[in-house]
């Protein structure tokens, strides 16, 4: 395996002044700029976080995990989003607690009958 070595940014992605679509030419530029500079390593949306607004589809996504959701609506400006991550994050414990009582009676059951 090789070592990474050199200069390592994490670049920013332009959006369009409708803030709706990436602006292609001007990541192209940027990216390029860097190269021509000295830039060894590029790391796309590295450290930025603006990769789970450039789409909502992932807020319907059965495969999202509520951490994450709760993430993204805690850092938004709306007060809505900020009672639904109150609210994710009861429902959340919640399920941890039932999950956890579960286990623990199943594990109470089958210990009575093995024989030690």
């Amino acid at each position: 395996m090789s070592k990474l070595e050199g200069v390592c940014v994490p670049i920013c992605t332009p959006f369009k002044n409708n803030g709706a679509s990436i602006d292609t030419k001007a990541y192209r530029n940027n990216i390029d700029s860097l190269i021509e500079n000295g830039v060894h390593i590029i790391a796309a949306n590295g450290g930025t976080g603006e990769f789970p607004f450039l789409s909502f589809e992932w807020l319907e996504s059965g495969f999202t995990a509520m951490p994450i959701q709760m993430f993204n609506w805690v850092s938004r400006p709306d007060q809505a989003f900020q009672a639904n991550a109150a609210a994710a994050g009861a429902i959340l414990l919640g399920m941890t607690l039932l999950m956890n009582a579960i286990a623990i009676w199943i594990r109470y059951r089958f210990r009575k009958k093995i024989n030690w």
